[in-house]
């Protein structure tokens, strides 16, 4: 028996360091959110302030506000010195509920409980945060312990834990009184029992509520409150508590209803195995415990306020665990028991521990049943033979079978807990609402005649304590909030006086009247949530100069939108500000689709510097419901990237299908996008830089790159470089890119800046990410090249090199022997002549197809180019069907062998043989067509000259009949 204790005591004492180190790890990550924002404005009073807060602010018992006051005088307002009380009496949880356990069903149950609680999600949840929520648990505990305790000992000790215990949860949290109710309606299920203890226990009442009752009189607004949460059904509310006493409130579905789902199992096991093992007294009280205080939140809601929120009641987790960890036990013993008896049959029905045939019951166990006042503890020991339906608590012959199993019933709860644990941690789905994050990003990027706008009440209590600018700060929208008309007269004298709007809405019912203002007269940049705080970010400048467009995007049934025009700004963006634009759109059709558009500002490259993806007029009005032949105007901002170098670059306009990713018609481009530099410095870290690592390089440094994993050699390479200047720039510094494999070396010099002017405006720490195309040598040979970049100073000598990174090549085979074919030429295209064409073949049953008029044709021919020297331009070849008058009725488009060999890999006296394949797109009516081929440059449009003339070689002539 003492061995038993000692070794209990040992598990207890492990588990609970358990606990606190679950608790205290990452005990700061996660930013205050606005429940602690109340907690460190209370804790910032002096007792008379708080008691005038108390009185005429907020409802709440007067006692953890107080204790914070002193703790953070002693400690200090940082997230882990305040919310580290959290995790004090969240450690005291587990001792205590082993001690509840134990007294309610013996050793076993308290340290299976033990156990769910030091892993329970919702429990670290809490103890990692700022509020009276793990103190309360604690209390709930305590007093629950002390009340059955007390009755069973009738110790004054016991009694003067009960009333200090009772105190404190009720003086930590109005919703404390569920204990007591829970106490109380317990003695009422049990009256046979327990009617003794009616007085004693009422007594006990009066000096508990007396001090409580003075409080509420004098000193506190709990009576006249307003009430901020919405009406729960009773259904519901189980509903959500049962995901919430299971494995936290934040956990996603669909996983949330299978996680959730095995607790509530083993808790309708628990339930059984309390009728049918312990009797009444300890089932009713797990009801009670687990649902009545649904029910007493809920009809106080039907007549009052609604007050029902599963922290409220986190109370009720502890008879919920407790109801889980009996039914634990209960398979556990159904099924050492099943295996025992089993055994014995074995054995012929004589083992150890059994007499005739009937398993002695060696391990006793106890039932709190109040009798006599005193708790009676029941053994188990018997000799009864347990009916089939009911096994028998464990003989010890069964003990290493039961434990055994213990340990494998454990095992699934550990591993949800630990999963949504690990989650807690690492997840911004599960954490709380990321205010420092909100704060960071308007710190960082905030420029001059900003504002920060904000809902919910609290907030602005976080701005106090976080933010270090100095921009205005708006909380005209908290209580009372102003009816919509005013909301919109003071929104819009906020607007006319800022140029930008930092907008973070709390989810509150006034957020949608400022959205809807902000969406129609101001220009919407960017939006994003930050963990599970969203900020947005809004131009108030309206652009003036209004270009017509009158572009199209439809898609293959000539479903669509045209848009008509764009207004921009007459000055350059700077990076980091914003361009608004003002679009107007038309639809002359029902859309039977809503659209995408995507803003994305590029260089002549084609390379994209920013982008963004946003549904025209914000979603506000979906396209589907747009009017027919009526304009349509759409604000919008596009936000430009801080690290954009100055220069002049390209609007792209791409409507697309959100749903299948399909782009309707072809991308618009439109020039003259001026940028200027920028005016901030953004930190680096605040940056997204890839393959971050800081190199040194005279008075600049590499802090990163982006290229590609492989390329052709040949081709051209793609090479985003991020800089960073730590003093003032020589205007005539070069950067130079080397790529080489063995022998064989590709190399080019860019500048670093584009003049004086624009070296002035890098203020040093600035980031920019830069853009290069760096040609490749086709003769690169191997699996890798090795990429380097140079410094170089005014008269071309490296000041300092850097390795970047290693490229793999991916290295085509190439053909130098002449093929047989069918219909030779020799054709040269370029002057200098750079690609012969050296013959072509038509296949027969080509011609066989087009012989005949109004019959659907296909086409197949293959053409025999030869490269005659290595090429700096990449080619695209095309291939045309010509009908009797000219006319292109077919038409192939591609770089050679299907874009597989770039003309820029092509190594001198290389022979490609390609493919091709033309489909007319109706039938071909009769009459000589002819067939046609040439080159010519994507990126100027310009055809490479045919030597002898023209820009193309005739390859046939098709006769259709």
């Amino acid at each position: 028996m003492h061995r038993n204790r000692r070794t209990a005591k040992f598990i207890v004492t492990l588990l609970t360091l358990v606990a606190f180190a679950l608790r205290v790890y990452h005990l700061d990550r996660q930013s205050y959110w606005i429940d602690e924002a109340w907690t460190l404005f209370y804790a910032d009073q002096s007792l008379g302030e708080l008691w005038l807060y108390l009185q005429t602010i907020r409802a709440a018992p007067p006692l953890y506000h107080v204790l914070t006051i002193y703790w953070v005088d002693w400690l200090g307002n940082g997230e882990y010195a305040l919310r580290f009380l959290s995790v004090i009496t969240s450690t005291m949880a587990i001792p205590l509920i082993y001690r509840l356990g134990q007294t309610l069903g013996g050793r076993r149950l308290g340290l299976v409980v033990a156990l769910l609680m030091t892993v329970a999600p919702y429990q670290i949840w809490h103890a990692q945060d700022a509020r009276n929520y793990s103190m309360l648990t604690a209390a709930s505990i305590m007093s629950m312990w002390a009340f059955f305790n007390l009755w069973q000992r009738g110790d004054w000790r016991w009694w003067l834990l009960y009333v200090l215990s009772t105190l404190w949860a009720i003086f930590t949290h109005y919703h404390g009184l569920v204990v007591i109710g829970i106490q109380g309606l317990y003695f009422l299920l049990t009256v046979r029992q327990n009617w003794r203890f009616y007085l004693p226990w009422a007594g006990t009442l009066l000096v508990i509520m007396a001090p409580f009752v003075v409080w509420l009189t004098v000193g506190s607004t709990l009576w006249q409150s307003d009430h901020w949460l919405p009406f729960v059904g009773l259904w519901d509310s189980y509903l959500r508590s049962a995901k919430a006493y299971s494995i936290n409130e934040l956990v996603p579905q669909p996983q949330a209803t299978y996680l959730t789902l095995v607790f509530v199992i083993f808790y309708g096991f628990g339930l059984l195995y309390a009728a049918r093992r312990y009797g009444w007294n300890l089932l009713a009280l797990l009801l009670v415990f687990t649902l009545a205080p649904n029910i007493a939140t809920w009809l106080y809601s039907q007549i009052g306020t609604p007050v029902y929120l599963e922290r409220y009641l986190i109370a009720v987790q502890v008879g919920y665990l407790l109801t889980v960890a009996l039914g634990i036990l209960a398979v556990a013993d159904w099924v050492a028991g099943w295996q025992g008896r089993k055994v014995a049959g074995w054995q012929g029905g004589k083992v150890a521990g059994s007499q005739g045939g009937k398993v002695t019951e060696l391990q006793s166990y106890r039932v709190v049943e109040l009798q006599g006042g005193r708790v009676t503890e029941k053994s188990s020991i018997s000799t009864t033979s347990p009916s089939p339906n009911l096994q028998s608590p464990v003989s010890s012959l069964q003990l290493p079978i039961t434990n055994f199993l213990l340990f494998l019933l454990l095992l699934p709860f550990l591993a949800i807990s630990l999963f949504v644990l690990s989650h807690h941690y690492s997840d911004p789905v599960y954490a709380k609402p990321n205010w420092r994050g909100v704060i960071e990003m308007i710190e960082t990027y905030s420029q001059p005649g900003d504002a920060i706008l904000m809902t919910g009440d609290g907030g602005e209590k976080l701005f106090d304590f976080y933010y270090r600018g100095d921009l205005p700060i708006y909380h005209d929208f908290n209580t009372p909030v102003p009816p919509p008309d005013a909301a919109r007269q003071r929104i819009a004298e906020i607007a006319a006086e800022h140029k930008r709007l930092w907008y973070t809405p709390y989810g509150v019912d006034i957020d949608a009247t400022l959205e809807n203002w902000l969406a129609e007269h101001s220009y919407p940049a960017w939006q994003s949530w930050l963990g599970r705080k969203r900020l947005a970010l809004y131009s108030l400048t309206a652009p003036e100069m209004t270009h017509a467009i009158n572009a199209r995007f439809i898609d293959a049934d000539g479903h669509g939108v045209t848009l008509n025009s764009i207004t921009l700004p007459v000055q350059p963006t700077a990076a980091g500000d914003l361009l608004p634009l003002s679009l107007e759109w038309q639809t002359d059709a029902p859309l039977t689709q809503n659209i995408q558009l995507s803003l994305r500002l590029i260089n002549n490259f084609g390379d994209t510097f920013t982008q963004s993806d946003w549904p025209p007029l914000t979603a506000t009005q979906p396209t589907t419901t747009w009017p027919l032949a009526q304009p349509i105007t759409d604000h919008r901002s596009l936000w430009i990237p801080a690290d954009t170098p100055p220069g002049d670059y390209l609007l792209q306009y791409v409507i697309y299908d959100p749903a299948s990713g399909q782009a309707l018609g072809q991308p618009h481009t439109m020039a003259g996008i001026a940028v200027d530099p920028a005016d901030i410095v953004v930190p680096v870290a605040a940056l997204s830089i890839p393959n971050y690592a800081a190199r040194p390089l005279a008075d600049m440094t590499l802090l990163g790159y982006a290229a590609p994993e492989k390329i052709q050699p040949g081709q051209e390479m793609w090479l985003w470089l991020y800089w960073q200047p730590n003093h003032p720039l020589n205007p005539k510094t070069q950067i130079r890119l080397q790529l080489e494999a063995g022998e064989v070396q590709s190399t080019a010099d860019f500048s670093l800046v584009a003049d004086s002017e624009d070296v002035a405006a890098w203020q040093p720490g600035q980031v920019r990410r830069t853009v290069y195309h760096l040609p490749t040598n086709p003769r690169l040979d191997g699996t890798t090249a090795h990429l380097t970049v140079a410094l170089l100073d005014a008269a071309g000598a490296i000041e300092a090199e850097t390795s970047v990174t290693e490229i793999a090549l991916e290295t085509r085979r190439h053909q130098f022997d002449s093929p047989d074919i069918e219909t030779p030429l020799e054709v040269n295209f370029g002057n200098p002549t750079e690609i012969t064409l050296l013959g072509s073949t038509i296949s027969t049953d080509s011609l066989e197809d087009v012989a005949v008029s109004d019959q659907p044709s296909t086409i197949r021919l293959t053409l025999y180019w030869q490269a005659q020297q290595e090429m700096e331009t990449n080619y695209t070849i095309f291939i045309q069907l010509l009908n009797p008058a000219g006319q292109v009725v077919a038409q192939v488009d591609q770089q050679p062998l299907a874009g597989a060999a770039p003309t820029t890999t092509w190594l001198s006296g290389e022979i490609l043989t390609d493919n091709y394949t033309l489909a007319p797109s109706a039938p071909l009516q009769a009459g000589d067509y002819q067939l046609i081929a040439g080159f010519y440059n994507a990126a100027t449009g310009e055809r490479l000259p045919v030597d002898g003339g023209g820009d193309f070689v005739a390859l046939g002539q098709l006769p259709v009949q």
